[in-house]
């Protein structure tokens, strides 16, 4: 395990990484107000040794820093091009899958807009938003996920929010899990969702159409954020024509089921790099 910084632009951005030295690179984006750490399964996993894992802090999550004195505010396209540069900094010129959960989904649709060449994707509890995704027709309506766009919500709004994310709730991953949120710094929540509101944010469903690459698609099928149904009938290239819904599991299906979970992106890793073009 190696715990490193990268900067980029100005900007100081946290990752661990495992495995140096295997050929291909997994790298893994957390969702709205968590970490790295939220990967420790799958990094930890002896399913994934035999692939280089790289997962990031998000600027102004865990150790990373804040980035909005460089980039003037918090919008996703913009933090997609910051993480655009960082992974092409680490790629090293080698093949490599994106996986993101819940926000990180929106940041790895977003980056297909730049000239960044992913072998694949996976994206678990996805948010993406289209003309004909928008917001209303995928958030489940009644629940706490607007305390994920306020800077300092009282105790009972995170732990309402934690429950809304995850169906299996030890004291111990809920008190990690607080603590990541509280570690978010620099007014991201405030900021990312008021650019939201705004519209600063792509067709995210038609940039995933034109990169046309596989996408494994992973639902908790019991999750209380986002309707687990609503990418059904999407336009781009889903993996093998099926969206996995993985039973008991909330929105962030890889902290609720990490054995499955940690098993469909290894499956799928190694089909995506035994391809005979690579």
């Amino acid at each position: 395990m190696a715990d490193k910084f990268i900067s980029v632009g100005g900007i100081r951005l946290f990752y661990d990484e495992r495995n140096k030295n295997a050929p291909n690179t997994i790298f893994f984006f957390h969702g709205n107000s968590s970490s790295h750490k939220t990967w420790l399964k799958q990094l930890d996993s002896e399913l994934l040794a035999g692939f280089r894992l790289i997962a990031f802090d998000l600027p102004a999550h865990g150790l990373s820093g804040g980035v909005s004195a460089i980039i003037n505010n918090y919008t996703l396209p913009a933090l997609a091009n910051l993480m655009t540069g960082v992974v092409e900094k680490l790629a090293h010129n080698c093949p490599f899958i994106l996986v993101g959960v819940s926000l990180g989904t929106n940041i790895i649709a977003e980056m297909m807009a730049d000239e960044i060449r992913p072998k694949a994707l996976l994206l678990a509890g996805p948010c993406i938003a289209g003309i004909d995704c928008t917001p209303d027709k995928f958030m489940i309506p009644g629940t706490k996920i607007g305390v994920g766009f306020i800077d300092e919500p009282d105790e009972a709004d995170i732990l309402a929010l934690i429950q809304l994310a995850i169906n299996y709730h030890s004291v111990q991953q809920t008190a990690d899990l607080t603590k990541d949120f509280k570690a978010v710094k620099d007014c991201f929540r405030s900021g990312i969702g008021q650019s939201m509101a705004d519209g600063a944010l792509s067709d995210e469903v038609a940039l995933l159409k034109e990169k046309d690459i596989p996408i494994l698609v992973i639902f908790g099928a019991d999750d209380q954020a986002i309707y687990p149904d609503y990418l059904d009938n999407a336009p781009f290239n889903i993996w093998e024509n099926e969206i996995v819904k993985i039973g008991g599991a909330g929105h962030w299906a890889h902290l609720d089921e990490p054995e499955i979970f940690t098993k469909l992106l290894a499956d799928f890793s190694v089909e995506i790099f035994n391809k005979a073009d690579f």
